[in-house]
Formats: C-alpha cells, sequence, structure tokens
C-alpha cells in the first residue's frame, strides 16, 4: 500500500521510547523518531532521529537518518546525515556518516568512515 507525503511526514513525526529496565530481543524497525534508555539485541533501523541515552545498551547494528548517542553500542553504527556521540558513549564497532561531533569522553574503538550523503536530486537547475 503506497502512502501519501502527507501520511508519511505524519509517521515520520511521531516519536517511540523504551524505557530502563526494557530488554528487546530481535531487530526494530520504525519510520519514525525513537528514543531508546535500554537493553537491545539486535539490529535497529530508524528512517529519523534515534537517541540512545545514558542507560542504552545495544548489542546489533544500527542504520539511522540522525543519530544521538549518551550509552553503548556493540555493532555497526551508519548515519545517513549527523552522528553526535555525548561523552558516556561507548561504540565497539565501525562507523559510517558523513557528519560527526564527538564530544570529550566518548569512546570508539573501530574504525570511522566519513562519506558524503548523496545529493538529493532535484528538478530545478
Amino acid at each position: 500500500m503506497l502512502k501519501s507525503k502527507k501520511e508519511a511526514d505524519s509517521a515520520a513525526s511521531k516519536s517511540n521510547h523504551l524505557e530502563k529496565g526494557t530488554l528487546v530481543e530481535g531487530n526494530i524497525k520504525t519510520s519514525g523518531n525513537m528514543r531508546l534508555d535500554c537493553d537491545v539485541k539486535g539490529d535497529i533501523s530508524v528512517a529519523a532521529k534515534l537517541v540512545l541515552g545514558p542507560s542504552a545498551n545495544i548489542v546489533g547494528n544500527i542504520n539511522s537518518k540522525n543519530l544521538e548517542i549518551s550509552g553503548e553500542v556493540t555493532g555497526d553504527v551508519t548515519v545517513t546525515e549527523l552522528l553526535v556521540l555525548h561523552p558516556s558513549t561507548i561504540i565497539t564497532g565501525n562507523i559510517t556518516t558523513p557528519k560527526l561531533i564527538t564530544e570529550q569522553g566518548a569512546t570508539i574503538n573501530g574504525t570511522v568512515t566519513m562519506e558524503n550523503a548523496k545529493p538529493e536530486k532535484s528538478g530545478k537547475k
């Protein structure tokens, strides 16, 4: 089923939140924003913005448009726009992102690849 632009924009503006004390075993996929303050064992795919709070502990790969991390990630991280790593961040895995903000104290155990996002196509010249 095809969604109209209005329906797609509405879905992207919604936010999901999983609190501390929750354990998710399996993959997570959402078209809206998401905040995780819990443990996840599985891959995460977010079409909008993902925020990992300080109590988040993720074991799996992450794909997101925008991502802010304050917790711990064991797995590869792929971001298409902006990745922000706060001081309490610990990443064990490889990172691919076109833009990266790393605050003092963040730890990366892996490689960082800075790739430009593909330019959006425009009908105007």
